[in-house]
């Protein structure tokens, strides 16, 4: 009413309405209300227009939604080059897990659930050597070595694939085959969404990288490429301080070695 109040007032009146038919997706209208003058430049009354602007619309919504994914991509994009800087420079496995864990919880994936599982390919079992549970740092202690089987972790160190998985039906498939179901977090707070991640350097498989979600399909394509970028820039840092790490070892016994060489020698030199 008011809209044709205004026409008739001689305003040119264009508005947008959203309808919802039944069983039917949404459709955009464009209204026009336009006044009808007489050549002495009275108003008789309003001619009414209306034109279906679905399509234009959904183009629309489509370019915003390609600008906030491409806005997305290109922070991602500066997020991970300044977290390869960062492990780059870290010389120690247990400074590049915290790395890896803050960067991805505070600026990927915000993530209440972060680990890290290392592979051992001589004994082929698992172990936990990171965990962040509900936002807190977990005792890895309590994480039990365990043989490589059929979970998710297992399945991503098989076939060196990411792998996303819906929790929630993989725990009634379980229940369901009578297998046991490992639960990360409270029992009465189920994560929904979990995403696994191979950490691969040199063709080897070194673990898994982990994250969990209580929303469910909490991870989509983009999330799988991000944190498959991170986890090969991760292998790469870890193989990277385990060669620093053992090298030094031997740097270190080698000094010993000399040094108790050259003490033995000193104890037989008959001027000393």
């Amino acid at each position: 009413t008011n809209l044709y109040a205004r026409a008739l007032r001689g305003e040119q009146v264009v508005v947008e309405r959203t309808y919802y038919p039944l069983e039917k997706h949404q459709i955009h209208m464009e209204i026009s209300l336009n006044p009808i003058h007489t050549d002495d430049g009275n108003i008789t009354g309003v001619v009414i227009f209306s034109r279906d602007i679905t399509s234009s619309k959904r183009a629309e919504e489509d370019l915003q939604n390609l600008n906030i994914r491409l806005a997305r991509r290109a922070r991602e994009l500066l997020t991970l080059n300044e977290i390869g800087t960062t492990l780059g420079s870290a010389l120690d496995t247990q400074r590049i897990y915290e790395v890896l864990s803050q960067e991805t919880s505070m600026r990927l994936l915000k993530t209440p659930h972060f680990t890290i599982t290392r592979y051992d390919d001589n004994d082929r079992t698992l172990r936990c050597v990171y965990a962040i549970i509900d936002d807190e740092l977990a005792d890895t202690d309590e994480f039990p070595v365990v043989p490589l089987g059929d979970g998710p972790v297992s399945t991503a160190i098989k076939t060196r694939d990411p792998q996303v998985i819906d929790l929630i039906e993989m725990r009634r498939e379980k229940e369901k085959s009578g297998k046991p179901f490992a639960l990360i977090g409270e029992v009465d707070k189920m994560p929904k969404s979990g995403m696994y991640i191979p950490m691969i350097s040199s063709d080897t498989v070194l673990g898994v990288i982990t994250v969990q979600d209580y929303e469910a399909n909490a991870f989509d394509e983009t999330d799988v490429v991000v944190m498959s970028v991170l986890a090969s820039q991760a292998a790469s840092a870890i193989r990277n301080a385990e060669l620093f790490a053992a090298e030094h070892e031997q740097r270190t016994l080698s000094e010993a070695m000399a040094d108790n060489a050259q003490a033995i020698n000193s104890s037989l030199d008959p001027m000393v």
